[in-house]
């Protein structure tokens, strides 16, 4: 018999694609799909040397399989095995690892996948841009989830979205809105709070949570509102309240951020120092400015008045109306709401010239004036007074 490997007593190697078992009288061909390595006669002395080429194993059994989907083998190789995790294999005649490339994004492939959408969807909270090796996937950053059942929304770190209060996951980790912010769930973009307005904490998640500063209240619906001059509104409050009836605020911020910032109104005061109850009115001959707690007596008077009545309050300032003069200064006599005055009239002489000393002389009749009831005269530097013709 002929040695192994060759075909013929001269001992030739068998060529390739060729093997001689033990005995062989001639060389044999290899199974289609499968050739020889090597030129030594080892490399041609039986069917096992028949290697599969590319995509084919199992020559050694006379007849080469496929790998078959979800496999590879490489070309020299009678065995197969599982394309990896991650790919998949929809060639039956896959001949390396890569196999027929990798898993679609927004899917995971396990070991020995024959699809390009592979094992199934990557699970909730979690993405792949292609390749995923497990259910897992790539998990998305903390304070973000996915949205949707699909592999569209699973197949992108965009994909992951910010959880209530927070955004900006796209960069692989998530942000606090901020103080004055708020983000909604599924949301990767934060939004600021109405003018006016602010939040309790730092991951607020919607419009509702915008609390209107001092002064200013209802701003869930996107616009702060001023809370007016009868009302007051606390820090971080979206509801206004009524000051007590008659007592006003500065109507927005810091002047109308409590109760204690109602404040009487004009001619108004606060009887009782306690803002919760309602101002009383001043009355006649009082006044209060406007949001001013205090009661002030008006002391306005006619010219020459000594005392007067009042008729009413004096509009936030001591201006009291008159209601009538009771006394007035000497000269001056009560005449409604004013002094009238009667002090006597001037005594005026006509000056009479070329008079001889020591003479008599009659002066011009003088008309007294200015005065009620009896009157005293008196002279000084003269000799006597005639009055109604009797001389004193």
């Amino acid at each position: 018999s002929c040695p192994t490997g060759t075909g013929s007593y001269a001992t030739n190697v068998c060529g390739v694609n060729l093997y001689a078992p033990t005995g062989a009288s001639s060389c044999l061909s290899c199974p289609a799909n499968s050739a020889t390595l090597g030129l030594s006669p080892e490399d041609h002395d039986n069917i096992g040397d028949c290697l599969g080429n590319a995509g084919y194993f199992n020559c050694q059994s006379g007849v080469c399989d496929q790998a078959g989907l979800g496999y590879y083998s490489s070309a020299g190789d009678n065995s197969r095995a599982l394309c990896p995790a991650g790919t998949y294999g929809s060639s039956p005649t896959n001949s390396s690892p890569a196999c027929s490339g990798l898993c679609d994004p927004g899917y995971y492939c396990l070991a020995g996948a024959t699809s390009a959408q592979g094992t199934g969807v990557c699970n909730a909270n979690s993405y792949s841009t292609g390749g995923a090796t497990s259910a897992s996937c790539t998990t998305c950053p903390l304070h973000s989830s996915t949205q949707g059942t699909g592999a569209a929304d699973r197949n992108d770190l965009n994909d992951c979205l910010g959880d209530a209060g927070y955004y900006g996951c796209e960069d692989g980790t998530c942000d606090e809105a901020g103080s004055g912010y708020f983000s909604a769930p599924l949301s990767n973009a934060k939004t600021q709070c109405p003018a006016g307005s602010s939040t309790l904490t730092t991951h607020s998640s919607s419009l509702h949570e915008c609390l209107g500063n001092a002064g200013t209240y209802n701003c869930e619906d996107g616009t702060c509102d001023n809370v007016g001059s009868e009302y007051y509104s606390p820090m971080n409050d979206n509801t206004r309240y009524a000051c007590p009836a008659n007592s006003f605020t500065t109507g927005s911020a810091g002047g109308a951020d409590s109760v204690d910032d109602c404040m009487a109104g004009t001619d108004y005061y606060d009887n009782d120092a306690n803002h919760l109850t309602a101002p009383v009115a001043v009355g006649n001959g009082a006044y209060s400015p406007y949001r001013n707690d205090a009661f002030y007596s008006c002391t306005n008077k006619p010219s020459h008045a000594t005392s007067v009545t009042y008729s009413g309050s004096g509009s936030g300032s001591n201006n009291c109306p008159i209601g009538s003069v009771l006394t007035c200064e000497v000269g001056y006599t009560p005449a409604g709401m004013s002094c009238s005055d009667n002090s006597p009239g001037a005594l005026v002489f006509t000056n009479i010239s070329n008079i001889e000393r020591s003479v008599v002389v009659e002066s011009n009749a003088l008309s007294l004036s200015g005065f009620d009831g009896p009157l005293t005269a008196s002279c000084s530097g003269c000799s006597a007074i005639a009055r109604n013709g009797v001389w004193t």
